[in-house]
């Protein structure tokens, strides 16, 4: 421990390896913070599409890139515990491509989300759900977001096994007519 007679040294000092740790841990936490605090917004319809166009977007093609499981608190070696308030949140990472629509800009496509089977509670628990519009990605032509659902803070996880149905969705509101099934699975932490 450092002593000081001047406090606020001491204090500048506290901030200051605070400011490191949090700058070290940024990387790891950042998409979870992503995820948590913007979330994925709604997919909205443009009134003056409606109608006019009418041909429904191509099928998106969809896949996991991550999943991160909840976690409990970690121990800060002095006998105390820490964490986040995300540390209980269970989340993939989804990567889309392949919608296209004549009448559309990629910016403004969107995706309806429906949780088909599920093995387990968690099904009824997934977000988002229904018509999104995920993060499009000029540089490689592609959408991303993350489905969450809360896993529970501590280092035991139960399986998962959930089938969920994509559909393309245009700003006029037309649905593609193929939708793209994706098996999200992870065997979780006994």
């Amino acid at each position: 421990m450092i002593e000081s007679r001047n406090p606020s040294w001491t204090d500048s000092l506290r901030s200051k390896a605070i400011a490191c740790v949090v700058l070290l841990l940024a990387p790891t936490v950042a998409n979870w913070a992503i995820a948590c605090l913007a979330g994925t917004p709604a997919h909205q319809i443009d009134p003056t599409k409606v109608g006019i166009d009418v041909m429904a977007p191509s099928c998106p093609d969809v896949a996991v890139v991550s999943i991160v499981r909840g976690r409990g608190p970690r121990s800060n070696g002095d006998g105390t515990l820490t964490g986040l308030s995300t540390d209980d949140l269970g989340m993939a990472q989804i990567r889309v491509t392949g919608m296209s629509d004549n009448d559309t800009a990629p910016t403004a496509m969107g995706l309806r989300i429906v949780v088909a089977d599920s093995l387990t509670e968690l099904g009824r628990h997934i977000q988002p759900r229904g018509d999104v519009r995920p993060t499009y990605s000029k540089a490689d032509d592609s959408w991303q977001f993350w489905l969450s659902w809360v896993d529970g803070g501590t280092d035991i996880q139960e399986p998962v096994a959930l089938r969920i149905l994509f559909r393309a969705v245009d700003a006029a509101g037309n649905v593609s007519a193929i939708a793209d099934t994706l098996d999200l699975k992870d065997p979780g932490r006994p």
